[in-house]
């Protein structure tokens, strides 16, 4: 009688387990179908306004960027040069702001 009374004790503590992680389960799937449905409703408006900014743009002209004249081909390299070195001072700059931000912090 007594084996009788600890094994249905340990069948309804496990069916009560298995009842809880299924509850849980079960709002956990809720909730991730409430965010999908947002989502999917996000990226709609999201394909919209894309299609919006597709149909008012002009279509993109692929331009060489190189020509087959040395001297212009020459022109155009020390131009992107120019370019990307005002990049590089312009990051630098930013860079070296942080870095004093950075250490005034630490000290």
């Amino acid at each position: 009688m007594l084996w009788f009374i600890v094994w249905s004790v340990l069948v309804v503590a496990t069916l009560g387990v298995c009842f809880l992680l299924w509850r849980r389960l079960y709002h956990a799937a809720r909730a991730t179908m409430v965010e999908v449905g947002r989502g999917a409703g996000v990226f709609a408006g999201l394909t919209d306004q894309v299609e919006a900014l597709r149909d008012g743009s002009e279509p993109f002209v692929v331009q060489p960027g190189l020509s087959h004249d040395p001297v212009t081909a020459r022109a155009r390299v020390m131009e992107l040069r120019k370019e990307r070195q005002l990049r590089k001072d312009r990051r630098r700059r930013a860079h070296s702001g942080t870095y004093e931000r950075w250490d005034a912090y630490g000290r």
